[in-house]
């Protein structure tokens, strides 16, 4: 049985689409079209993005990336977050360590929320280095009884949209338009003196995966004068309407900022009316804040790099759920 492991081309974009469509079946058109064209856009900068084909060239496996910047040991790198990986079962055991070692050779690459089984064949290379400390949080809102009646009764809720201003005591945040309406400090760089790794958020980074996201709409507030933003956007979670805190960075001198954002986030979930928010983080300021809840869910996720870039399990790297795919698929 011949198969073979070869980088994806513009060829094999609509053959990708349909096999994704079928290993991934509750994918959205929108989604699968939009990790297909950033992995052969990646492609065309280094090979990051791989598909599996056999003796007839059907697609028989694939792993795709978003590739993106980040600040590593002093300089700027290029790096790709490992994203919907697969192997058909029957091809496991001719080519699946080839495919692992394949994928796991990707320079500067990254994973975020691995399979259990991925988690064990990472373990089992010595370049890759597992990092401690990310989880995903579900803060559960009073509106969430509210939600719930309104699934039993089969009542149709609006999608929520969201004010141009929250207040939260003197502290106003303001919508974002365009990225021209942050401001970014070092380049993009919001953490390069704290983090081994500083995962870039520069105006293209949040142009392309926010603003003009094909995906999902999001909606982006600031604080005029302030070096800071946070990203939401409404998420069907279980049934219910709840809030997605997809994306957030701040001056980390000034941990008073992420009091007032956490409180402007729970703000909006009150006044939407919504059932839970949603989010990714290993911030340390904000597990500060979550001990003062008491309903709140957590449990921790599998972050993955390789032993060149950070240098131990506790290495202090910030981690969202816009980093990798997480996020963008529900």
């Amino acid at each position: 049985m011949e198969v073979r492991i070869i980088p994806l081309s513009e060829k094999y974009r609509y053959f990708l689409a349909e096999y994704m469509q079928k290993i991934y079946p509750t994918f959205t058109k929108n989604y699968i079209k939009y990790n297909i064209n950033e992995a052969i856009i990646g492609n065309q900068e280094r090979i990051t993005s791989f598909i599996v084909i056999d003796e007839k060239e059907n697609i028989v496996g694939c792993h795709l990336s978003y590739n993106t910047k980040a600040w590593i040991h002093g300089k700027e790198v290029s790096v790709a977050w490992g994203h919907d990986t697969y192997l058909d079962s029957e091809y496991r055991k001719i080519i699946g360590m080839d495919f692992v070692l394949e994928t796991s050779s990707i320079k500067n690459g990254f994973g975020l929320g691995l399979t259990i089984i991925n988690i064990k064949l990472q373990k089992l290379i010595k370049t890759a280095m597992f990092v401690e400390g990310v989880r995903k949080y579900c803060i559960i809102s009073p509106w969430i009884v509210w939600r719930k009646c309104q699934s039993i009764f089969k009542v149709t809720p609006s999608i929520p949209t969201f004010p141009t201003e929250i207040q939260v005591g003197d502290i106003s945040f303001t919508q974002c338009k365009t990225p021209e309406d942050i401001l970014i400090p070092n380049n993009g760089y919001w953490n390069k003196d704290i983090c081994e790794v500083d995962f870039i958020r520069d105006k293209d980074f949040l142009n392309k995966r926010f603003f003009h996201n094909p995906v999902h709409t999001y909606t982006i507030y600031t604080i005029k004068g302030e070096s800071c933003y946070f990203v939401v956007r409404p998420i069907i979670f279980r049934g219910i309407y709840a809030l997605m805190f997809a994306d957030f960075r701040y001056d980390h001198t000034q941990p008073s900022i992420v009091r007032f954002m956490f409180k402007a986030i729970i703000r909006l979930c009150n006044k939407k009316k919504l059932g839970a928010i949603l989010f990714t983080s290993n911030d340390q300021n904000i597990v500060t804040i979550l001990k003062k809840k008491k309903i709140y869910k957590s449990y921790p996720i599998a972050f993955v790099g390789g032993k060149k870039n950070m240098t131990s399990k506790d290495s202090y790297v910030l981690i969202n759920a816009a980093d990798s795919d997480g996020e963008i698929q529900k």
